[in-house]
């Protein structure tokens, strides 16, 4: 859950996009971070690893408790259509695609409900996903 940490989310949103990418290593700021703490092949590796577990296998989606949650009203559903995730959840077997979506769409919703209040930085950054989910 480090990642989903509220000031580590401001501090990255405040990074300038000119260290993103450096020598042609995306996330470049995250990799000389971790420097020295993980294996130099895992941190300076230029090939991207997927993450492919089905969601079925993170969560039980038949679960009413997990799955009353996830559709519970929260921020996500500012940004997500609630019927969509529904009929998504209903569904016994997923794309990898859909399944990644998902994956994605759980950790937005608990992030988003991490802190009610919005930083300025954080309703700058939910406003640009609203932006590029509207051109999808």
């Amino acid at each position: 859950m480090t990642y989903l940490d509220k000031n580590l989310f401001e501090v990255a949103c405040s990074i300038p996009s000119r260290h993103l990418i450096k020598n042609g290593y995306a996330k470049y700021i995250l990799r000389q971070a971790a420097d020295g703490i993980l294996n130099d092949q895992v941190c300076w590796d230029r090939q991207k690893k997927g993450f492919n577990a089905s969601i079925h296998s993170i969560i039980d989606v038949n679960n009413k408790r997990d799955r009353d949650y996830l559709l519970s009203d929260g921020p996500i559903f500012d940004l997500v259509n609630r019927e969509k995730i529904g009929e998504l959840l209903r569904e016994k077997r997923l794309a990898n695609s859909f399944s990644k979506f998902l994956f994605n769409f759980i950790n937005a919703k608990i992030f988003l409900e991490l802190d009610a209040p919005m930083s300025a930085s954080k309703s700058k950054a939910v406003r640009a996903v609203k932006l590029s989910a509207a051109k999808l």
